[in-house]
This record gives C-alpha cells, structure tokens and sequence, in this order.
C-alpha cells in the first residue's frame, strides 16, 4: 500500500513524505533524493524494496517538489542545511515512530547532510549512492576547470537573475529548486572541505557521533561524483566503519550508469539485489 504522510519538522515546516508499506516488513528504508530530484524518482527502488519485506520512506524535501506551499517557501529554506538539520531529521524520527529498525539510502547531497541530523546516530545502516564531497580541484583537467566555472560563474550568475535555478534545464535534476539554495550550494562546492569548512558555522557533531557502518557506492562513469570525492566525504565520519564499492557498468552489463542510472529499475535483477542482500543481512 503507498500513502501520502505529511511530517511536520521542528520549525513547523510541513514536508510530503510517501510510505510504501510491506506486507510483511523487518524495517523502515528512508531514501533522501539528490539536489533537485523530486522523491516519485526513486519509487521504482521503493516498490521492489516494500515488495521484499521492507517499509520505504521518500520525501521532498522542503521548498521542493510536493513540499511546496506558500509555508515552506523560499523564505523558510533560504539555508541548505535545513534539509539536514530538519528534513531528514524528521524523517528518521517518523520512521522511528513506526517501531522498526530504520535504515538509510542517501542520493547525492541526501548523503552529504546525514550527520547534521542529530537522530542519524539511531540508524541501522548507512548507504550512499553517488554522494561525494565536491571540489574543483579534486577532478582531473579539463573537468576541474569545468567545475571551477560552474561553481564560481554559472551557479552565482543564474540564480542572481532568476528566483528558481533551472536545474532541469541544465540536466541537473528533474525540477527547479530556489536560488538561494544553490548560491550556498556553490560556495559549499567552492570550498576545499565542502560543507564542512569552519566558515558555514555548521554544528557537524553529528558526523563525529556516527558509528555505523557505511556503504558507499560510486559508479565509473559518474561525472559527478568520482572516487576521491566520494573517499573525502567518507573522512568527515571518523568514527564510522566506511567502505567504497565502486561499480564500472560493464559489470552489470550496461553502457551507463552515471550520477543518477542507478535507480532504474533495469538494474533489479543485480545492484538492487545486492542492496537488498545487504541490508537483510543486517536485520538478522
């Protein structure tokens, strides 16, 4: 059964979160969507998982997608970090309600900003896909100088001119999301240490206290997010015990994968199963 919820967060934003119930469910999977993808992306991965005895969780996050209203508008998000601090957080704490162990898949940027959730500390397992911590120097030439202009140029120039950046026309995402967010996304990716430098005034204790296991899996052919960003990421979680599985796609017999392939339902029969594979194995 899949239903509409809507979670209220600890500033009294509302966001729209969707539960695909399992029949038979050993758990609570919450998949945090990637900067500008709206959470119906991720409901193929959704059903196969509710289909195999685990609830799943998607969400928008706020200002975006179906968590939009004139409540949770670009003045209640003009920090990036609200998606952490309060989104997820009161995501992980719904799931928690519904007295199942509850486990995390993160997309991108849902990855990036688990630790500033201070309720990440109770997940079972941690998985991210595609999630990395970007910096322009941190890619091989020319695709540095290609994130230097993209990060100092385009992002700024675009979202001073328009109040929503068109990520979905720049082939970024599959909506708009407010411009105030992504000129702090680009001064988070203009930083060496991401969102983690001491300039953002972030409380990143969060990240020190995750002593779970992660699982990060990172695709060849992603552009977007290559293995030493995804490696700089994982830094930021000391005290977790971290593992990069990095997936070329003629392994799975595919031409591509990218930043975002992997969550079509093409790949069931393998990287889904594997995933599956994994986290029944930690509900035993």
């Amino acid at each position: 059964m899949i239903t509409k919820h809507s979670v209220i967060c600890s500033d009294k934003t509302p966001i729209v979160t969707t539960l695909y119930d399992s029949a038979t469910p050993k758990g609570t999977i919450i998949i945090a969507s990637a900067i500008g993808v709206k959470q119906d992306y991720y409901a193929r991965l959704a059903v196969f998982l509710s289909e195999n005895s685990f609830n799943v969780i998607t969400f928008d996050y706020r200002a975006t997608g179906e968590s939009q209203s004139e409540k949770n508008g670009v003045a209640l998000c003009s920090q990036l970090s609200d998606w952490g601090e309060k989104d997820i957080e009161a995501v992980i704490e719904f799931s928690e309600g519904r007295g199942l162990p509850v486990y995390f898949i993160g997309h991108s940027i849902g990855g990036q900003i688990l630790g500033l959730s201070k309720s990440a500390v109770n997940l079972k397992k941690i998985i991210f896909i595609a999630s990395s911590a970007p910096y322009w120097r941190r890619w091989a030439f020319p695709d540095n100088i290609k994130i230097l202009l993209t990060a100092n140029v385009v992002f700024p120039f675009i979202s001073y001119i328009r109040s929503d950046f068109p990520i979905k026309l720049l082939g970024l995402g599959n909506q708009n999301i407010p411009s105030a967010l992504i000129r702090q996304w680009a001064k988070w990716m203009s930083a060496s240490d991401y969102l983690f430098s001491e300039k953002f005034n972030l409380n990143l204790s969060g990240y020190q206290e995750i002593t779970q296991d992660i699982l990060s899996i990172g695709f060849t052919d992603d552009n977007l997010a290559p293995e030493n960003n995804i490696r700089e990421l994982l830094s930021f979680f000391p005290n977790s015990n971290s593992d990069v599985k990095l997936i070329d796609p003629k392994e799975v017999n595919a031409s591509k994968i990218g930043h975002v392939g992997f969550f079509n339902d093409k790949f069931k029969h393998n990287l889904w199963e594997d995933i599956l594979l994994l986290l029944k194995q930690e509900n035993n």
